[in-house]
């Protein structure tokens, strides 16, 4: 195995736009004979800045295909040489799981640990994050898994955070997020919900159950949406996170309360986190993918990394740059802090990707689909005291648009993520109303 002094040469040595996740160098000099690393390129693509102007001039009904055609063979002309020189370490065995995609010209593979330096040295490659597993959901003091019976506030069975926000006043104005497609990125979904049986999001390119890719999209019965964990069609939540999510999105009211804001969208259903809330950057990143070729106006992402290296936050700018090309936009939650009630210390309070610039944020030197959601208590206008705290900060070796101080003001919205009312996992006539964290408020907005 190499020595420390070797490695830090290499990447002292490397072009100077690469960035390298801080934790790989040491993970690759301690780990064990044979042990390979779970880790996610995303390599240089010259002519990508063009793309994103030239895409906001593309009218919106032609603009998600003409962006995805552009971007999918600009990272499959820059991806070849990587591709070609991992297919090589792949034959002698330090290289396997390679799976290159469009979106950010990322390639997901898990690398021999004796074999990390010799990808610091394969030209081209812009990012080196970790693709290792992380706790990326968990809502803050309360416990996700419980069930709570609830009475809302009004004879109408409008939950109080709906009130909250105003949402029957935009429903009797005809505003109910019909035909649009919200992806919800997350643990899965009770799709049988009775609340939520009748706003899935249908595929209809697709037989389900019959374990065929019939619209040979490369996902066998993806009807609902996918499994990007277990790597199948059937995106059934077993931790619980998930389906309180798309309550929150479009729980219709039709079997007894209306817990969504678009009781009228479609939800797909992308299964990112495993049942205990952990993740890995590949399947958000495969799911983003997904969303935005099948279809998706709207990605809800609750779940985030607390207190991000530069690399995942690079790596996942670039992703949402992309997403914004296509004329998709995505609500992040911000985060709960350090979790146990605390904050870490600013700039670093803020989630990836919820520190990514906005759509619409001035003097940003690219934009993203990324808009920051924090959470208010129910019933109040104060910002929860668990709730992530801006300003962020844009000062890596790739962004240096929004250096701290003052750095990045976030989150850009808030929404009620204190004990709120929502669909349960439980059973199809479940619900719970102790939902808190900024997971329940990204999906109202």
């Amino acid at each position: 195995m190499r020595s420390i002094i070797a490695l830090f040469m290499i990447l002292c040595c490397t072009a100077f736009s690469l960035v390298v996740d801080s934790s790989l160098p040491a993970k690759a000099l301690s780990a064990g004979e044979g042990e390979f690393l779970p880790i996610l390129i995303a390599v240089e693509r010259p002519g990508r800045v063009e793309i994103l102007a030239t895409a906001r001039q593309v009218p919106m009904s032609h603009r998600r295909n003409w962006a995805t055609a552009e971007l999918r063979k600009l990272s499959d002309e820059h991806q070849a040489p990587v591709l070609r020189e991992l297919a090589r370490m792949e034959r002698a065995g330090d290289v396997r799981n390679i799976r290159p995609m469009w979106i950010g010209g990322s390639i997901a593979l898990d690398v021999s640990a004796t074999a990390f330096d010799r990808i610091l040295q394969i030209p081209k490659i812009a990012v080196i994050a970790d693709n290792s597993p992380a706790k990326l959901v968990q809502a803050a003091f309360e416990s996700i898994r419980s069930e709570r019976p609830f009475a809302p506030a009004d004879a109408m069975a409008v939950t109080d955070a709906m009130n909250q926000v105003k949402a029957p006043q935009a429903w009797a104005m005809g505003i109910i997020g019909e035909r649009v497609i919200v992806a919800v990125l997350d643990s899965g979904v009770r799709y049988t919900h009775n609340e939520l049986v009748n706003r899935m999001w249908m595929n209809s390119g697709e037989t389900p159950g019959n374990g065929s890719d019939d619209d040979m999209n490369g996902f066998v019965d993806d009807y609902h949406g996918y499994d990007f964990v277990n790597s199948n069609g059937d995106p059934w939540d077993d931790y619980g996170h998930g389906t309180n999510c798309a309550g929150l999105v479009a729980g219709d009211g039709s079997w007894e309360y209306s817990t969504g804001t678009a009781p009228g969208a479609q939800i797909m259903a992308l299964k990112v986190v495993n049942h205990t809330g952990w993740g890995q950057p590949a399947h958000v990143s495969w799911a983003v993918q997904y969303a935005v070729d099948m279809g998706a106006h709207v990605l809800s992402i609750s779940l985030g990394w607390s207190d991000p290296s530069d690399a995942i936050k690079n790596y996942f700018r670039v992703i949402f740059e992309d997403v914004l090309a296509a004329g998709v936009i995505a609500a992040s939650s911000a985060g709960n802090g350090s979790g146990s009630g605390g904050h870490f210390p600013a700039p670093r309070d803020i989630s990836a990707p919820a520190d990514c610039p906005s759509p619409w944020q001035a003097g940003a030197s690219s934009n993203t689909a990324i808009v920051a959601v924090g959470a208010m208590n129910i019933g109040a206008t104060e910002i929860a005291n668990f709730s992530s705290l801006g300003p962020t900060h844009w000062d890596t070796e790739t962004y240096t648009d929004f250096p701290h101080p003052p750095g990045l003001m976030k989150p850009e919205l808030t929404a009620p993520g204190t004990n709120v009312q929502t669909t349960s996992h439980f059973g199809d006539a479940s619900y719970t109303s102790w939902f808190t964290g900024t997971s329940a408020s990204c999906p109202i907005v």
